[in-house]
């Protein structure tokens, strides 16, 4: 028994200094050519596709087999227990597969529905003649010109008021 485990692990040894050999040779490559693939892979095995529940995305297996070391699993890709049913991402799942398929006749509704909307609240406005918008313009310019008189007033005697109170104490300092 102990002699079939030394030669197992002396075939072990072999078998990884040859795939070490290869990895070696491509370390540096810009493009994956089917002759490199050929080199490394030695069987892909596909399985059948599980349909865990209706409208769930399905699920396949796909097992690589690489030369000189075997069965080569993805770090991190473990197979995972299946989730429990929630019913809420359910309809969730239902709702975005059915937005993917009609997404266009969706967002033209949604379009549709503003318009109207804007429509409405366009028919609601009452409509001003051009004499009455005019009058509102002149009227807005009117009382723009009143506050530019009264800040120009206020600003004077605010000026006026401050020289005052400076002659006061430049005279009272000397």
């Amino acid at each position: 028994e102990l002699r079939s485990g030394l030669d197992q692990f002396e075939k072990d040894g072999e078998r990884a200094d040859k795939f070490i050999g290869l990895v070696r040779r491509y370390t540096n490559f810009d493009e994956l050519t089917a002759s490199m693939l050929n080199e490394f892979v030695e069987k892909i095995l596909v399985h059948e596709a599980e349909v865990a529940r209706k409208g769930h995305r399905r699920r396949q297996k796909v097992e690589i087999y690489l030369n000189f070391i075997g069965k080569f699993d993805v770090p991190g890709h473990e197979e995972k227990e299946p989730e429990p049913f929630d019913p809420v991402e359910y309809r969730r799942e239902k709702w975005r597969a059915y937005y993917h398929q009609n997404r266009e006749n969706i967002l033209a509704s949604i379009a549709e529905r503003k318009k109207e909307k804007k429509a409405a609240k366009l028919a609601a406005m009452p409509v001003k003649t051009p004499e009455e918008i005019k009058a509102e313009a002149e009227t807005r310019r009117q009382r723009k010109l009143k506050y530019q008189r009264e800040y120009q007033r206020e600003w004077k005697r605010r000026k006026k008021s401050g020289m005052n109170m400076k002659a006061t104490s430049q005279k009272e300092a000397t």
